[in-house]
């Protein structure tokens, strides 16, 4: 697709004022190019895109931050493109990713890191868990703190990070291997692994305390508060602990669900549970207490291995067979069966779409309340290139524009500037910033 060039040699109001009104052209020119586009039904598959190998992601406003191992692609959400990549590197594959306000943060386990990409100028930054070793999952529980696992070690355990400097806050021993952590009012519940209990942290302590570390059952790995209570997914254990969520103290004996339970997650005043090897869900009643419906998903035998909730609806990611089984909570059915990408590993959801990491694929699913439509892109306006001359190489560019060298500075003898791409999009109907 062509790009057309607009030039400015200055960085005055005057220029500003100038460009809003070439843009407010170029959108009403745009807005008359033929667009065919056709409207998707819930869970169509609306686009796959390429990534180098995605071990993460994560969505924070209208952009979707895919992790590897040498940088982090940046997603448009509203027009499923790749818009732009950014380097990282010592790292070998984040395995946790996190979001807050203009941030988004990936642990990774071989450097004993965080990644902390600032969205609004796409640049990073990285911060040392010292004392904390394989860190390898991330939980915001406040616009500034950030719990990290300290997966092995001599001292087990989590750290709570204040990301605003950012500064260790607290190094706590819980127990060995914590894994999936939640989080509800002033608690933080920590399953480890290692050790078959769960922790309590107190978050309103200062600095923040664990409260109680109780017994549960075999090799739990996932928690999830429902109403003030915490259910403990058991791994090798295939139950399911349920305590209270501000003592820990046990409030019936471990429920039986499918086998190695490995996702766990509240939906529509229910519990659902990722059963790995059975091919299915187990519906918990916090009412009963007691599993009142198994839904199977898949037959028995597949990787049933992660699942995320959106809105009414709880999506199960079958890892060895390429799909997603989505299940309406409100009715307790199976309504769909998205054939996806291979190797499904993790789940992020915008406003419109779900979006699930695959073998160097994103795969994107339309949720039911999207309003998602597929464009004709082969009739979509062209792009506009804007550029901003600049005094010297090393002269810095405004956050979203990049260095670049252009010939029309200097009486056409060329000189340093900066540019930015815009890009029309069907769904926001203007240009944006690619």
């Amino acid at each position: 697709m062509r790009a057309t060039i607009l030039r400015m040699r200055t960085t005055s109001d005057a220029r500003r004022g100038i460009i809003a009104m070439i843009l407010a052209l170029l959108t009403f020119g745009a807005m008359i190019f033929a667009q065919p586009v056709r409207a998707v039904a819930p869970f169509d598959v609306v686009a796959t895109i390429n990534v180098t190998f995605s071990s993460e992601i994560v969505v924070n406003g209208r952009f979707a931050y895919v992790a590897s191992n040498t940088q982090v692609s940046v997603i448009d959400t509203t027009s499923n493109t790749v818009v732009d990549t950014v380097s990282i590197s010592g790292v070998s594959g984040p395995q946790g990713a996190a979001s807050s306000g203009d941030f988004v943060y990936f642990a990774d386990p071989s450097s004993a890191k965080i990644i902390i990409l600032d969205t609004r100028s796409r640049t990073v930054s990285y911060f040392s868990t010292i004392g904390c070793s394989s860190p390898t999952a991330l939980l915001v529980y406040s616009a500034t703190r950030l719990v990290v696992d300290c997966r092995s070690g001599g001292s087990p355990g989590v750290q709570i990070i204040n990301v605003t400097g950012p500064t260790i806050l607290a190094t706590l021993a819980t127990g060995s291997g914590p894994r999936g952590m939640s989080t509800s009012g002033d608690y933080v519940y920590v399953p480890n692994s290692g050790s078959n209990t769960m922790s309590i942290i107190n978050t309103a302590a200062s600095p923040p305390v664990v409260v109680v570390t109780v017994s549960v059952g075999s090799q739990p790995e996932w928690t999830a508060p429902l109403d003030g209570k915490v259910y403990v997914a058991n791994f090798a254990g295939n139950t399911v602990s349920i305590l209270n969520g501000s003592t820990g103290a046990s409030i019936t004996p471990a429920v039986a669900v499918g086998n190695n339970p490995q996702g766990i997650y509240p939906c529509v005043e229910n519990i659902y549970t990722a059963n790995r090897w059975t091919g299915n869900t187990s519906v918990i009643s916090p009412v009963t207490i007691s599993v009142t419906k198994t839904i199977a998903l898949q037959s028995v035998g597949a990787i049933t291995h992660v699942m995320g909730v959106n809105g009414t609806y709880a999506y199960f990611l079958n890892f060895d067979r390429s799909n997603v089984s989505v299940v309406d909570c409100s009715s307790q059915d199976l309504v769909a069966t998205v054939a996806i990408a291979p190797n499904p590993a993790k789940i992020a959801f915008s406003t419109s779409n779900a979006y699930v990491t695959g073998s160097n694929v994103i795969s994107v699913i339309a949720l039911p309340t999207s309003t998602t439509v597929v464009e004709d892109v082969s009739q979509r306006p062209p792009d506009w290139m804007r550029q901003v001359g600049r005094n010297s190489s090393g002269a810095p560019c405004d956050p979203l524009w990049k260095p670049s060298w252009a010939e029309w500075p200097n009486g056409g003898n060329g000189g340093f500037v900066c540019v930015q791409v815009l890009t029309w999009s069907h769904a926001a109907q203007e240009y944006v910033v690619q």
